[in-house]
């Protein structure tokens, strides 16, 4: 029996998460749902071109071949380091960089997981690309995916909710799957 149960999600996939977590709580129904809603450098988009992070640093790459320092720096854009981000600030406004994922968040998502009595846990959003590289480049092992220090911080997110909501006790109950284990 699980007693606590970590789902990160976007708003890209609200209605896959949802879906999962209905099925989750019919089916274990003491146990307490974490909706872990983490960002990612590479989901910032660059206004002007509306190419995402990495879409950018690919054009920037290809576009400037010739360029020495681009050509250091871009040695494997798939997994772009510091350099490459304070290169990109050095050639781009920041105030052309947003992040992407909130033009798709409606705020009834959140109200939906409260409903279902999730635990609704959210990263906190950097004020801007620059703090994202300046400050939270660290956490992540390339622009997408969280590295150790990465993963300590939100696992000290969700034990900060698991305390705040005052979760100490377990109840074991298992239901059988609604839908005989099958996708509705």
């Amino acid at each position: 029996v699980y007693d606590v149960i970590v789902l990160e999600w976007s708003p890209l996939f609200f209605d896959t998460t949802f879906s999962l977590a209905k099925r989750l709580r019919q089916r274990f129904p003491h146990a307490h749902i974490i909706i872990l809603e983490a960002w990612a450098l590479m989901l910032y988009q660059h206004l002007p071109t509306n190419l995402s992070m990495q879409a950018w640093i690919r054009v920037y790459h290809d576009n400037n071949l010739n360029d020495p320092d681009v050509k250091e720096l871009l040695t494997d854009i798939d997994h772009p380091t510091k350099g490459v981000a304070e290169y990109m600030l050095k050639h781009t406004d920041p105030d052309d960089w947003y992040y992407g994922q909130h033009a798709i968040y409606k705020p009834d998502h959140h109200q939906a997981f409260d409903e279902l009595g999730c635990h609704v846990v959210v990263q906190p959003m950097p004020v801007n690309v620059h703090d994202a590289i300046d400050n939270h480049y660290d956490m992540f092992a390339d622009f997408l995916h969280h590295n150790e220090r990465g993963h300590a911080a939100m696992a000290d997110l969700i034990r900060d909710e698991l305390r705040r909501a005052n979760i100490r006790t377990r109840q074991d109950q298992i239901n059988p799957w609604a839908t005989k284990d099958q996708c509705e």
